[in-house]
């Protein structure tokens, strides 16, 4: 009978050490796998606050572009004022007297401001 225990002991030995290093090897799975839901729950929260940024931004590049326009169409309105003004001065010039520029705008109400944005 002892003949058999050890026989059989180191080889019950061995499983059971197998199965421990199996179990430890579980166990090393366990925590990766826990680690790398963790790290993804990260990424997404970053990647979330990227979004958020990014849509901000493209906000921010919208509102600064509304006052460019309103710009060029100031700009646009002033150049045709200038122009009307000029076609005035250039059309007097040649049907009679000379008369300064001072002398054709005290005639014309023509705007002397530029306008801000």
């Amino acid at each position: 009978m002892l003949d058999i225990i050890l026989t059989v002991w180191p080889l019950m030995w061995r499983k059971d050490e197998k199965l421990q290093k199996a179990l430890d090897l579980l166990e090393k799975s366990r925590k990766g796998a826990k680690r790398l839901q963790e790290v993804l729950k990260e990424q997404m929260e970053i990647t979330r606050e990227l979004k958020e940024a990014v849509a901000k931004q493209e906000e921010t590049v919208h509102d600064m572009g509304k006052p460019t326009v309103e710009i060029k169409d100031q700009m646009a309105e002033e150049v045709q004022s200038v122009h009307e003004q000029l076609e005035t001065i250039a059309a007097n010039a040649k049907g009679g007297p000379q008369r300064s520029y001072s002398d054709v705008t005290r005639h014309h109400s023509y705007p002397t401001t530029i306008r801000g944005p």
